[in-house]
């Protein structure tokens, strides 16, 4: 098994999604997890675990990240098969519940080829990647991917714990449970079978075997008169058949002369027959006669009919044209009357819309800009006139500052040479200012003149600094004075050009008013349009009903001319019909159309009865053949005796059959029992056989559970694989130790180190350090990798470790990292989870993790080379 990916969201102190690529990250066999303490190290292989096994790798339950609800982890895995390598992807999703429960939202376990079912219940998820792996939980966290707290387990485990781990890790379970389980399930079927035969044995017990002779002798006695019956029937079979074949023939002979006394009969019935059909068949050829003589005079009086209806539609249509006319002239009128006015008032309409209308529009919205431009005037004036008080209030604030600024400085500066001066004189002194005597310097208290000093610098530099600012403030003021009155010159153009657009727009208006009378000028223009549309709508359709109603009276004339001219041609067709069915009917000898009617007979009803006449005929013909071949058969055969001879002879016949049937039915029965007991002889003799070598199987099968009992074999088995692992692990811990510590197996089967620096001494695991511990655990669990490697069909490819680091110097760190370096060469990726700083220069490829920033972000990945 060799990892690809794992993608995680939501677990412990990762919330975003983070993902893993071990495809790179195990390119040179040998790679460490880094990163402080709490940052999230361990959280990986606690992913890796949840999604494989639906717990993590530290049996927490509070997994899911406290700033979300739900967590997400995705591993791919390449596993070795017979027919190649596998590439399977498990997705496990988690949410807690409002009661602080954690329910599964997605499970899903599938091969990335899209080959294979897809497995989504947790249950059989889990039991599907045990089987793949062949690893539980437990020995996946005992000897592949090894948690804190999980790394000395397998060294500390003892009896048939260690015993079980090893049989699943190892695929011992054909040497344990297994075998067992086949050794009983042998034993079973093997006392089934021989329960089996056994019963056989029995069912055969009361078999009559000593009567075999006596039967085979009564077979052949049977025999012998079967033969003898089967001679005297071949001998009457011959006499029989031919008086049969004579009654047979007998028999038929009368029947013939009975059918052929029917036909007789039927003689005269099937001559008046066969004359009806000739006289039908004579109609038959005058039928077309007849039919165009009907349709001649069923068009002659159709004719009649359409005629009168013509005559008196063409009455109505004559009226219907004279007031057509006078709608027309009507309309006419009405149209040359108003049509001419209606488009004059559309040209004056259509010229107000594209021009005065347009003009108002254009109008109207230069108001509107006017508006908006006289507004923001006003605004911009009222905010400068806001920001100019403003300003004078400031600028003064600034004036009272710089008087205030000045006097001080005043003061200072009198103060200053008053220090300056007193420095120089002596009680009893003349001042200098006022003449009178100096009795005390009580402002030589002070010895503050150099601070005055730097005080008087101080306000001449803010003097400056407030009459720089003043002078700025009052340009500003200026700038907005001079704004103002700009604003309030744009304010009276605005106005102005307002006025002058306001009273163009009214003239117009009162213009459009007077040609569209308040009505919207588009409706009133399609009122106009639609008016003249209907004066030329009204005298077109009066002028189409008109030309409708000629066109009707032309072709109502044309109509009645053409049934003039029907009506002469159908009653020519009538007289050429007539006269040809007369000649057809002297020919059939029939004097009136009345006697047609009883010869008309339809194709089918004519058919049958002509079949009806051929029929009888060929009977008559073919039964006559028939009594003349019969007659000459009769005379061929020769029969003696009268009919009560011939039924007499054949009951003798029947009698021998069944006499015959009799003794071959029980020379059968006598032969199967016979060969029944030949065969039942023969499986007496293989059940015997059978049975021997099934107590044989028996006695063997109970000798090997007997050294199956309480997993001794197994036992055996497992402490062989272990004293192999033992012997690796401590050419390991020879190696990392300095040749110090042996692992051995005491007489007991547990675990104790041999000290070659203290003379040999062997004591018990529990008596190590946890520095020790550490290495110890460290070789037990390399060699138990490797051995899983030689003994697996699909091997696993990596070996995780997380702790124990801490606790070696600098020293023994050196050689376990050269033991975990040689390592890598044999097909097998490292991975080291860390927070030791000395091991980052040991490891060529590193995962950084970062931790989270509360209220920021969760934990993040980088990938760092040497």
């Amino acid at each position: 098994m060799k990892p690809i990916k794992l993608e995680m969201r939501g677990i412990n102190s990762f919330r975003e999604t983070q993902t893993v690529d071990f495809s790179r990250l195990t390119e040179r066999g040998i790679f460490g997890i880094f990163g402080p303490t709490g940052s999230g190290k361990s959280t990986i292989l606690d992913a890796m675990t949840l999604a494989l096994y639906n717990e993590t790798a530290r049996k927490s339950r509070e997994y899911i990240n406290m700033d979300g609800n739900d967590l997400f982890v995705s591993f791919e895995f390449e596993v070795g098969t017979d027919s190649g390598r596998v590439v399977y992807v498990v997705e496990r999703g988690k949410k807690r519940a409002v009661d602080g429960t954690v329910k599964s939202t997605i499970t899903r376990f599938y091969r990335k080829d899209g080959k294979g079912e897809i497995l989504e219940k947790t249950g059989t998820v889990n039991n599907a990647i045990v089987d793949l792996i062949g690893l539980t939980m437990d020995d996946f966290t005992r000897s592949v991917v090894i948690p804190q707290g999980k790394f000395s387990d397998f060294l500390k485990l003892t009896g048939a714990n260690r015993r079980k781990m090893l049989e699943r890790i190892l695929r011992l379970q054909e040497f344990g449970e297994l075998l067992t389980v086949r050794v009983k399930k042998k034993n079973l079927e093997n006392e089934k079978k021989l329960y089996g035969v056994k019963e056989g044995l029995e069912a055969y017990s009361n078999l009559e075997m000593d009567k075999l002779d006596d039967f085979k002798v009564s077979l052949k006695l049977i025999g012998s008169n079967l033969e003898d019956l089967s001679k005297k029937e071949e001998k009457m079979r011959s006499e029989v058949e031919r008086s049969n074949e004579f009654w047979k023939k007998k028999i038929i002979l009368d029947s013939i002369e009975g059918m052929l006394k029917e036909s007789k009969a039927q003689e005269k019935d099937m001559e008046d027959l066969l004359d009806k059909c000739e006289k039908a068949k004579k109609v038959k050829e005058m039928g077309p006669y007849m039919k165009e003589k009907k349709e001649a005079l069923k068009e002659i009086a159709s004719i009649d009919i359409f005629v009168g209806k013509m005559n008196k539609d063409l009455e109505n249509n004559m009226e219907s044209k004279l007031q057509s006319e006078k709608k027309f002239k009507e309309a006419t009128a009405k149209k040359e009357e108003n049509y001419e006015p209606l488009f004059s008032k559309s040209i004056v309409m259509r010229h107000l819309m594209e021009n005065e209308i347009k003009r108002v529009k254009e109008l109207e919205k230069n108001l509107r800009l006017e508006e908006e431009s006289i507004k923001k005037n006003s605004k911009d004036m009222n905010a400068v006139k806001s920001s100019i008080e403003g300003r004078v209030k400031k600028i003064e604030e600034l004036r009272h500052a710089l008087d205030e600024k000045k006097q001080e400085l005043e003061s200072l500066a009198r103060e200053h040479l008053v220090m300056t001066i007193g420095k120089k004189l002596l009680v009893g002194d003349a001042c200098p200012i006022c003449g009178s005597e100096i009795k005390e310097f009580t402002f030589m208290k002070m010895e503050e003149t150099d601070g005055a000093k730097e005080r008087m610098d101080s306000l001449e530099n803010e003097l400056q600094g407030l009459q720089k600012t003043s002078g700025s403030q009052e340009r500003k003021w200026n700038e907005e004075k001079e704004t103002v009155l700009r604003l309030a010159y744009d304010a009276e153009n605005f106005g102005k050009r307002y006025k002058i657009n306001l009273e163009e727009k009214e003239k117009l208006l009162k213009r459009i008013d007077e040609v569209f009378k308040r009505q919207n000028p588009e409706a009133a223009l399609l009122d106009v349009k639609m008016k003249m549309e209907k004066l030329v709508k009204d005298e077109k359709d009066v002028a189409e009903s008109l030309n409708t109603v000629n066109k009707g009276i032309s072709d109502i004339r044309e109509s009645l001319n053409e049934s003039v001219r029907s009506m002469e041609r159908n009653k020519e067709r009538l007289r050429i019909a007539s006269k040809s069915l007369a000649i057809e009917m002297e020919k059939a000898g029939m004097a009136k159309e009345d006697e047609i009617a009883g010869f008309i007979i339809g194709d089918i009803e004519l058919e049958s009865m002509e079949n009806q006449y051929g029929l009888w005929d060929k009977q008559r013909v073919r039964l006559n053949v028939q009594k003349d071949d019969v007659l000459a058969d009769l005379e061929k055969i020769d029969v003696c005796g009268n009919r009560d001879d011939f039924e007499k002879l054949k009951k003798e016949f029947k009698d021998i059959q069944t006499v015959k049937e009799e003794s071959n039915e029980k020379f059968i029965r006598f032969k199967e029992r016979i060969e029944q007991m030949e065969r039942n002889l023969e499986k007496v003799k293989e059940l015997e056989k059978k049975k021997k070598q099934m107590e044989k199987n028996a006695d063997l099968l109970k000798e090997i559970m007997d050294l199956l009992r309480g997993n001794a074999f197994v036992g055996f088995v497992a402490m062989r694989h272990l004293r192999y692992i033992v012997r690796d692990a401590t050419v390991r811990l020879l190696d990392i130790t300095g040749g110090r510590y042996r692992l051995e197996i005491d007489s007991q089967g547990e675990f104790v180190i041999c000290d070659h620096f203290n003379g040999g001494t062997r004591r018990g695991c529990d008596t190590l350090s946890g520095g020790e511990t550490f290495i110890v655990s460290l070789a037990l669990a390399l060699a138990l990798s490797a051995k899983i490697q030689m003994n697996r069909a699909n091997s696993l490819e990596f070996f995780f470790l997380d702790e124990g680091f801490g606790t070696l110097d600098k020293g023994v760190l050196d050689v376990v990292m050269d033991s975990l370096e040689r390592i890598r060469e044999k097909d097998l990726s490292v991975g080291l989870i860390s927070h030791v700083e000395a091991l980052k220069d040991r490891v060529p490829v590193k995962l950084v993790v970062e931790p989270a920033e509360p209220g920021v972000s969760g934990s993040r990945l980088r990938m760092e080379y040497m």
